[in-house]
């Protein structure tokens, strides 16, 4: 857990404007809630101040992983089932 009496930078501050408009665009906040939570947001000074600010509203959700691609396979070893002329598979080597 954040110690809320450490400062918060610039950056911070900006995450926590960008969230509460994605809240806002979520239907989460009217938009008087928004005028006055960004407000407080960027003039916040300390996590604790920027805790406040998010206060009853969820956490984001992480980004499901994208599913990772087989590793790649070299083709068989060995003989190669031959095909019909004009196939553009591999063909055995003999």
């Amino acid at each position: 857990m954040t110690d809320d009496r450490i400062r918060v930078s610039d950056a911070d501050r900006d995450r926590a404007a960008a969230r509460l408009r994605e809240h806002f665009a979520a239907g989460r906040l009217s938009p008087d809630e928004l005028d006055e939570r960004i407000a407080a947001a960027l003039t916040a000074k300390t996590a604790g101040d920027v805790r406040r600010v998010m206060a009853g509203l969820p956490d984001p959700v992480p980004a499901p992983q994208a599913r990772q691609p087989p590793p790649w396979a070299p083709p068989p070893r060995g003989r190669v089932p031959r095909r019909a002329a004009g196939s553009c598979r591999w063909r055995s080597s003999r």
